[in-house]
Formats: C-alpha cells, structure tokens, sequence
C-alpha cells in the first residue's frame, strides 16, 4: 500500500472525527442552555431594606449605683427606679466625666477621675435620659416609676 489509502480504516477514523465535530457543537450548546437556566423564569426581587428603630435595652430595675467606666461607658447604662430614690455615679475611668440631663434639670459638672462622684435623688416620675459632656457617646437613662 504505497498509495497511502488506508481503505476501511481510513473511513472508520474519518466517521468518528465526523461524529465528533457533530455531538460537540451539540453538547456545548446544552451545556450553555442548563448554565442559563433555560427557563423564563424572573429573578426573585431584592426585598428593600427597611428602617427599624434600635432596640430599647431592659432597664436594670432597683440598682442605684452607676460606674464610669475605662472603656468611657455608664454601668449599667439603663436603670428603673421608684420616685425618691438617690442614684449614685462613681467615676472609675481615668479621665473626667459628666452626668448632663438632656432635659436641662441638672449638671453634676466634672467628676473626677479615679472615684469621684455624683449623686441625684428622684422626685417625680418620668424618662430621663443623661449623656456626658466631655464624651457625647457616653449615654444613660434613668427611669423613674
């Protein structure tokens, strides 16, 4: 066979190449059409955020001692108290803080740092919410009942 005709096994190769090239292009296009989806279907939409109030933390009821802390924190920062009652804050944090009522009724000025105190005594029902001056993020509120 010096004419290079391989015959039969010249046709058999040259049907699988054929068959080949044909189921290729066939499978690439169902690969793509699964990968899709393949259906009409719509995306579920992005449900909007919505806006939701910060939760309100439980007052801790019958304490009345609050610490400054290191971390510049009032502990605990929300108490319940019954009318009449003298709550004390204790300055533990190294450097100095207030306690200001945000209604006005009383500024206790700077305590200083290391144990220095403040004490106010409740006369009347009511929400008071405090903060110090010096550390605006420092917040309080003393529920009187």
């Amino acid at each position: 066979m010096t004419t290079g005709d391989n015959g039969p096994l010249a046709f058999q190769v040259n049907t699988q190449r054929h068959r080949l090239l044909l189921v290729m292009p066939l499978l690439v296009c169902v690969v793509l059409f699964v990968s899709c989806g393949g259906s009409n279907a719509t995306a579920p939409a992005v449900p909007t955020p919505t806006a939701m109030a910060s939760p309100t933390p439980t007052p801790v009821v019958g304490v009345t001692h609050v610490t400054m802390t290191i971390t510049a924190q009032f502990q605990p920062a929300y108490i319940q108290v019954p009318v009449g009652t003298t709550v004390t804050w204790t300055n533990n944090d190294n450097v100095g803080h207030t306690v200001t009522f945000r209604n006005g009724m009383m500024d206790s000025g700077r305590i200083d740092a290391g144990g220095g105190t403040f004490r106010y005594t409740f006369a009347s029902k009511g929400i008071f919410p405090y903060y110090c001056t010096i550390h605006p993020s420092m917040v309080g509120v003393v529920i009187v009942t």
